[in-house]
């Protein structure tokens, strides 16, 4: 299956803004937002059919090879968020997640936005693999 367009959310996740994560005057450091994402990636594989632990000691790997990110409003230090996990681009070997940021203490605002790509490869090859079954269905359950 080949996907080239952004679909509707198939994993949401709340957070809230730790002080760890913000700068001298409490607004989020910009690095510190793919931490925030990464952790909503990781609960959606969590989720998943298949343990979290077993993506990262089975036969493949899932680097993320590209990111972006664009602030549309400052997220302060405890600010509560929805993070919102879209399918972008699928391929038989890689996919992207595109990541929508709402501050939900005043109401859903969109504060960012983020995107991931993600390339599945072999462990020990080093070479591209094909994206296991398990994984293309949580992905494309909005589907």
């Amino acid at each position: 299956m080949i996907v080239n367009k952004v679909l509707p959310r198939f994993f949401s996740h709340i957070c809230d803004v730790p002080l760890s994560a913000t700068d001298a005057a409490g607004v989020l450091y910009f690095g510190r937002l793919f931490d925030l994402c990464h952790s909503a990636y990781e609960a959606a594989l969590r989720a998943g059919a298949k343990p979290l632990r077993a993506y990262l000691t089975g036969e493949i790997i899932l680097p993320i090879v590209r990111c972006e990110a664009q602030f549309k409003q400052p997220i302060y230090c405890s600010d509560s968020l929805r993070i919102d996990l879209s399918l972008g681009d699928l391929k038989d070997s890689s996919f992207q997640i595109h990541y929508h940021l709402y501050g939900v203490t005043g109401g859903d605002l969109l504060c960012a936005i983020a995107m991931t790509h993600h390339v599945c490869i072999d462990r020990h090859s080093r070479q591209r693999s094909s994206l296991p079954p398990e994984l293309v269905a949580m992905l494309t359950a909005s589907i």
